[in-house]
């Protein structure tokens, strides 16, 4: 079978055989000029590798805080804050205080010692329901999703910090970030002249949020603070 083979290609028992070719031994300097002008991934501890590394590592943590956000369920959460909080308590509190101050001739709050109206301090009420809303928010965001589902905060706070926040959930964590909050959104400082902490809407143009509504002083005062 073999012989039949071969005569079919032209060969036979009388075929000299065709001795191996060896390759030429290249010398070390010739190899190190091959290796350096052939490809190779960039280097370990390359900036370039450190940054490819870095973006991967991104990329997989943005995944699990988007898993750990839960969409759906902020949306749901949104939607429950607009359609119910809004028009059952924030709607109708506005119409109040425009009602003491376009129809009552914005009336001045007695039981306080200031000069600042009825209708100031229904707006005054709302910024801090407002500031709450932002505390729960912020609970869910910081606590829940970062302390609790993902190691965002973690690696950036260390674990006993962490350990601290997910400890505090509740009412702690909610009145700590309420009251920093009202310190950054409501809190004025004295003689600032800045309206945005006594009217947060002054800039719309309406006298009811704007100095026209006498604030009596009182996000300055001693008592506030």
């Amino acid at each position: 079978g073999c012989q039949r083979k071969g005569e079919a290609y032209g060969a036979n028992e009388q075929t000299p055989m065709i001795q191996q070719q060896k390759l030429p031994i290249k010398t070390s300097a010739e190899r190190g000029l091959i290796h350096r002008w052939s490809f190779s991934g960039p280097a370990a501890n390359s900036r370039f590798n450190k940054l490819i590394l870095w973006w991967c590592e991104l990329r997989k943590q943005m995944k699990i805080f988007a898993v750990a956000f839960d969409a759906p369920y902020v949306k749901d959460r949104v939607w429950s804050f607009f359609q119910n909080e809004i028009p059952l308590f924030v709607v109708p509190a506005l119409v109040v205080s425009a009602f003491f101050y376009y129809s009552l001739n914005n009336p001045t709050f007695l039981v306080v010692s200031t000069d600042a109206s009825i209708s100031w301090w229904i707006l005054f009420v709302i910024r801090h329901y407002l500031t709450l809303q932002l505390a729960y928010m912020s609970e869910y965001v910081f606590v829940d999703v970062l302390a609790m589902r993902t190691l965002f905060s973690s690696e950036l706070v260390g674990p006993l910090a962490t350990l601290c926040a997910i400890t505090s959930k509740g009412w702690p964590y909610t009145f700590t970030l309420w009251g920093v909050f009202n310190l950054l959104l409501i809190q004025g400082k004295a003689n600032t002249g800045n309206e945005v902490y006594d009217h947060w809407l002054y800039f719309t143009g309406l006298e009811m949020f704007t100095p026209e509504n006498p604030s009596g002083g009182v996000v300055e005062s001693d008592t506030y603070r």
